[in-house]
């Protein structure tokens, strides 16, 4: 499951800025995307963007960055497009619960999903919603967590503060995990290898 959801960059709460009668404006807001498993709430991958950037073109690098087999990729509608489409399923052979935009009316993996999604409605929006609920879950839990807000002078600061959460996030849900020393193994690699490109 791929979803966005945005992080302030200031610590003020929304109150204490409407009080002092300050706009917020679209630059104040940092975008983080995540694709999280949503059946242990693991974080396998995320990237952490301008808040005006389309989150559509991180759909296959991101996943590209998982290596292992996906069974279902689910997203909402944001990511739809016939490349994200085809990806999904020439690339990664999984099932594409990608919410579609309207009926279309060009391309060919666009239409597959949708003639898939109409011929089983129930079961795709039960899949669908089933995966949704929990990245939503996951966005909520990270910001109680960790707060709605990062800090940072810049986006590479930012990236920063960002991997540490993620890390931080994967090792609570190992106490939560049928499987912590494969998850101890993953999360550390891919920890170390984000570091490593920070670093160059």
């Amino acid at each position: 499951m791929i979803d966005g959801t945005g992080l302030l960059q200031t610590k003020a709460s929304f109150s204490y800025i409407k009080r002092i009668g300050r706009e917020i404006n679209r630059r104040d807001f940092f975008k983080i995307i995540l694709v999280i498993d949503p059946d242990d709430g693991l974080i396998l991958a995320h990237k952490g963007v301008y808040d005006n950037c389309h989150e559509s073109p991180w759909f296959i690098p991101l996943l590209d960055d998982i290596q292992l087999p996906l069974d279902d990729i689910c997203s909402d509608k944001g990511f739809d497009s016939e490349k994200n489409q085809q990806y999904v399923v020439v690339e990664r052979k999984a099932n594409s619960y990608v919410d579609i935009r309207d009926k279309p009316k060009r391309g060919r993996y666009r239409k597959q999903t949708y003639r898939k999604k109409q011929q089983d409605l129930n079961q795709w929006n039960s899949r669908h919603k089933q995966m949704r609920n929990c990245i939503e879950s996951k966005n909520s839990c990270v910001k109680h967590r960790f707060g709605d807000s990062i800090t940072g002078k810049n986006i590479s600061n930012r990236r920063r503060y960002l991997a540490i959460r993620i890390f931080a996030a994967n090792l609570i849900t190992i106490g939560k995990s049928r499987n912590p020393l494969f998850l101890i193994y993953f999360i550390v690699e891919d920890f170390y290898n984000l570091s490593r490109d920070y670093c160059e």
